[in-house]
């Protein structure tokens, strides 16, 4: 019988791939950063395109930020000047930031909404210890990205946007109960593989992906 990927394994993989940016040495951050953009190219045309011009002020606010605030050396004999540090940094996080979305988009290619309640779903199994519901849970995460993604696609002004975010919920009358992807021996054995690389990324990053 031929292996196949369950969605929570794919959510597990881009967890992991999010686990391991806040380790990754400059050049191997830009190596994986120009890996995931060829495939995101490939495989996510479309929604890169839509994501990505949505995202240059939050990218350019963050550079701005850390370019201008971080301690360091300046570029040019001027009060005003960035920093070398702040600038080294500053570009680090737009990558980490460019690739958190476009993989993000890639994954989102390959799942529909059944798959992704279903990941979520599994994924959030644990925390039933500490009283939370992860079917409802599960459902209201996608139903949150969906709202998020549609706000995306259409033209706000920043003013609309921020109405929009600040605006009271409405309850939703898309019921609750949603029919599971069951997840095989072999998936949920694959998928205890990967939190324990998640868990070992998270903390032993640094030994293990910084020069």
């Amino acid at each position: 019988m031929s292996f196949k990927f369950h969605a929570v394994n794919f959510l597990a993989l881009w967890l992991w791939l999010l686990s391991s940016l806040p380790w990754l040495e400059r050049h191997l951050l830009f190596v994986v950063w120009l890996l995931v953009f060829v495939l995101a190219y490939f495989f996510a045309r479309q929604r890169l395109l839509k994501s990505l011009p949505r995202m240059k002020w939050l990218l350019l606010a963050v550079f701005i930020i850390y370019s201008w605030t971080t301690p360091g050396l300046y570029l040019l004999p001027y009060w005003f000047s960035p920093t070398e540090n702040g600038v080294e940094l500053g570009l680090a996080q737009v990558l980490r930031l460019s690739i958190v979305a476009a993989s993000l988009q890639i994954m989102l290619t390959f799942l529909d909404k059944q798959a992704i309640v279903s990941a979520l779903y599994y994924m959030l199994q644990p925390f039933r210890l500490l009283g939370l519901n992860p079917e409802r849970a599960a459902m209201r995460l996608s139903l949150t990205m969906d709202d998020a993604e549609s706000l995306l696609e259409q033209k706000h002004s920043f003013s609309q946007l921020l109405q929009a975010l600040m605006s009271p919920l409405v309850a939703s009358s898309v019921p609750l109960g949603v029919e599971l992807v069951r997840l095989r021996v072999v998936q949920l054995i694959v998928l205890l593989l990967q939190v324990v690389l998640i868990l070992l990324t998270a903390w032993f990053g640094k030994e293990l992906f910084w020069n």
